[in-house]
């Protein structure tokens, strides 16, 4: 049976120039500094054989899968995994960043994101957020307000939130503030050409 879940890649100079358009937009940024709790871990100096044991510890179903989905292999580039899911009348979002050192072992960040409030249909639109959230989550997040019971488990179709370049849904939006976390927390930085990069 298929997960009511999907995990995608996404390249970090979307998710930096999605923090930027955040940066941008007051309305957007207390938007997701009311909604949402941001919370994360930090492993360093793993290997692939370290993986394993990492998952088995998780207890997250949704976080689990994402970081089966991790393959340390790459360039010393930045890697992100996400996943985002309308569960229990509650939307989340993870997102696994993972990064491979000089000295060839990796660091691994899991960062989440919790809905702490409910929010409005009505709200999103005023936003400007409603109309272009796309996929299964878009049923949970236009059909009633979020925290109502709408369907149950977002579907498969949540993957259709990739929307590269476009700012104007909440997983994006979310995304971008949530790597604006972790750079205050000097977790990572971003670059002038618009690149994330671990902050070692």
């Amino acid at each position: 049976m298929a997960q009511p879940w999907c995990v995608t890649g996404l390249h970090s100079r979307d998710i930096a120039k999605y923090k930027t358009e955040l940066d941008n937009n007051t309305a957007w940024l207390g938007f997701t500094k009311e909604s949402f709790d941001i919370s994360y871990t930090v492993t360093r100096g793993i290997q692939d054989k370290d993986m394993p044991a990492i998952i088995q510890k998780t207890d997250e179903l949704v976080l689990k899968d994402v970081l089966k989905e991790v393959m340390l292999i790459g360039d010393g580039e930045i890697k992100i995994n996400q996943s985002d899911v309308f569960q229990n009348g509650q939307y989340r979002k993870y997102l696994v960043f993972y990064y491979r050192r000089s000295d060839n072992l990796y660091d691994l960040v899991r960062v989440y994101a919790t809905q702490k409030v409910e929010i409005k249909t009505a709200k999103l639109i005023t936003l400007g957020l409603a109309s272009a959230v796309s996929g299964a989550i878009a049923g949970a997040l236009i059909a009633g307000p979020l925290g109502a019971a709408v369907g149950g488990v977002a579907g498969a179709g949540a993957n259709t939130l990739k929307a590269t370049y476009d700012y104007t849904t909440v997983s994006n939006v979310l995304s971008g503030y949530m790597l604006g976390e972790l750079q205050r927390s000097n977790v990572v930085k971003i670059t002038k050409d618009n690149t994330v990069e671990m902050v070692v």
